[in-house]
């Protein structure tokens, strides 16, 4: 197995941009396959682009604290290549958009909210999701 990744991060004054790739290689995955009857991709690849905006910028220009304004794109398919004599499964290509928002009153403290648009290499909609959450950092 072989596993290639890049991160790249970019964060200046109230505009933050991140971006991730990666691409995985199995070997072996028809020996995992003729084993335990899965369906394992000989490559896995993916990756996402995030830009983010400080809105609390534009009002208290002077604040450590953060209100993030949000999009991400992602995109990874689990089947990218598959051994020989296996039929890749379209609906394992997907592609997600989400729009959403960070506060941070704290550094190390984020509560969020964000949105997913979830959908397939075929076109299809694999559903949308609301997600709240909150994070600590230690």
């Amino acid at each position: 197995m072989a596993l290639l990744s890049a991160d790249a991060r970019y964060d200046t004054g109230p505009l933050m941009f991140r971006a991730v790739a990666a691409r995985i290689s199995i070997a072996d995955a028809d020996l995992i396959n003729a084993a335990y009857g899965n369906q394992v991709g000989s490559r896995i690849s993916g990756g996402y682009l995030e830009a983010a905006y400080n809105v609390l910028s534009l009002f208290a220009p002077a604040s450590s604290q953060r209100l993030n304004s949000f999009v991400r794109y992602e995109r990874f398919d689990t089947q990218a290549d598959v051994p020989a004599g296996l039929t890749r499964d379209e609906s394992l290509a997907r592609r997600i958009t989400t729009f959403g928002l960070a506060y941070k009153p704290l550094y190390n403290v984020v509560f969020k909210g964000d949105y997913q648009l979830q959908r397939t290499r075929s076109g299809l909609a694999k559903g949308e999701l609301l997600s709240l959450g909150i994070g600590y950092q230690f």
